[in-house]
């Protein structure tokens, strides 16, 4: 049992972190697992990480893309256990969750926005991650390339061709015409 003296609250510097990229954390965790619930228990997990490096930094200021690289490590870890036993998440009743979170969600939930959230959701992961790091956090291709732990010229790669496939599923769809 612990002693009084061992039940520590939370630092200040977690909870600080906690209000500052929680939302974000969120919404990446989201991005990749489309799953309301699965990103709430990635997010919770992604801080419980961060607490216990916290005393790394002693003092230093924790960059946030460090945390962000947290997120992503551990939802492509989770990807990767899904699909080793077969399981799919997806469905409307999350995403209609996720849209409520802030009002950034519910513009993206509008009419032809909908449309287009919908296409960038369908992408591939190794696209859908870097269109939404790039137009969504408005990281540019150097620092995606840190988050993702890959270089800047595959990053650049991976944002053409997503840009790409994004153009004919809304092609398809009917989303945008051929001009």
């Amino acid at each position: 049992m612990l002693k009084p003296q061992e039940l520590k609250e939370p630092t200040p510097d977690l909870e600080y972190l906690m209000r500052q990229h929680g939302d974000q954390v969120l919404r990446l965790a989201y991005s990749y697992l489309r799953d309301i619930e699965e990103a709430r228990d990635a997010a919770q997990e992604v801080f419980l990480r961060v607490f216990t490096s916290l005393p790394k930094f002693q003092g230093k200021p924790i960059p946030y893309s460090w945390i962000y690289r947290i997120t992503v490590n551990l939802c492509r870890d989770r990807l990767r256990k899904k699909k080793r036993y077969g399981c799919q998440f997806i469905d409307d009743h999350n995403l209609e969750l996720v849209s409520r979170l802030d009002t950034e969600e519910q513009a993206l939930a509008d009419l032809d926005e909908r449309a287009l959230y919908q296409a960038v959701m369908n992408l591939p992961v190794k696209y859908r991650e870097v269109i939404v790091l790039y137009y969504l956090y408005q990281y540019d291709t150097k620092e995606i390339a840190r988050i993702t732990g890959t270089n800047q010229p595959l990053v650049k790669m991976r944002l053409y061709r997503g840009r790409q496939k994004l153009k004919r599923i809304l092609l398809e769809n009917g989303v945008v015409s051929h001009e």
